[in-house]
């Protein structure tokens, strides 16, 4: 990659299971898409500049073609790993905000800052876990007020009202690494 953004990678067309995976310059694997029987297969990832290997993966010897597709969004900014650095998701008061990304190995911890303009319930879902990955909600000074941290890789919720104010949303590796689909809404 050129340019600092986000990629986008998508395995299509199987007939088998098969798995991709993403490798920095080291080859160490920075994330990977390991669905059962021939469902597609996709990562969306914030990187950097420099370069990567993807892998195609038979899994247990099954025989598949596949249609392999890689696109990027453009620039786009990395959630940073502290309150002070967070990715600015806006007002989610009477609305909802997505983001696809990563935690593991080099990236154990994403801050997303949101805003309410008004009083309401604050809904967060952390979903798309293949590994065990956890949620929780800080106010602006840095307080943790709610998180959820079930074992494994089960989807992670809270539902938490909170006043108008600034509130940031972290989402952080327990064990392994995994992508994960995180949805703030209102």
């Amino acid at each position: 990659m050129t340019n600092a953004g986000t990629a986008n990678f998508s395995l299509n067309g199987l007939s088998g299971d098969a798995d991709i995976h993403l490798y920095n310059s080291s080859g160490t694997e920075i994330a990977y898409s390991t669905n059962g029987s021939s469902s597609p297969e996709s990562i969306s990832r914030y990187l950097s500049s420099g370069t990567y290997y993807l892998q195609v993966h038979s899994f247990a010897g099954a025989s598949t073609n596949y249609h392999l597709t890689a696109s990027g969004s453009g620039p786009a900014a990395d959630p940073g790993s502290s309150i002070s650095t967070s990715h600015d998701l806006g007002n989610v008061s009477r609305g909802s905000r997505y983001w696809n990304d990563y935690v593991g190995s080099g990236d154990a911890n994403d801050y997303f800052h949101v805003q309410l303009s008004e009083s309401g319930n604050l809904q967060v879902r952390l979903s798309g876990l293949s590994a065990d990955a956890d949620v929780a909600i800080y106010n602006r000074y840095g307080t943790q007020l709610a998180y959820s941290n079930h074992s494994g890789t089960s989807s992670e919720s809270i539902s938490r009202y909170l006043g108008a104010g600034d509130y940031y949303v972290r989402v952080y590796q327990y064990s392994g690494s995994t992508n994960y689909r995180l949805d703030v809404n209102t």
